[in-house]
């Protein structure tokens, strides 16, 4: 609907605004292409957010595998289209290092 409007405003000048001050003549089109662009970046970074967050973790409370063996928690991650999860390590200098989990067997 914004991509429409933003057509459909395409000649419709207006006055352009910075940190609240006229500035030079644009056109209402240009403002909602813009908005239209913004709103396209940030369903992007949604959906990238999203994906972060779908991991799974069946491997205990401190992840020692001690109560289920670790080709079930492959198994429901594959099931359920999850990815693998990264682990963090610290280093003795604070820095992280990622590493990717990949179960046994």
């Amino acid at each position: 609907m914004v991509k429409r409007r933003a057509l459909e405003f395409k000649d419709t000048v207006m006055m352009g605004r910075t940190h609240g001050v006229h500035a030079e003549p644009t056109t209402f089109g240009l403002v909602l292409a813009n908005w239209y662009a913004e709103l396209l970046r940030d369903q992007k970074r949604f959906d990238d957010a999203a994906s972060d967050v779908e991991a799974g973790k069946i491997s205990g409370a401190v992840g020692t595998f001690a109560n289920t063996p670790p080709a079930v928690e492959a198994y429901v991650t594959d099931h359920l289209a999850f990815g693998r999860r990264t682990w963090r390590r610290r280093c003795c200098r604070g820095t992280c290092t990622h590493i990717t989990y990949k179960p046994w067997g």
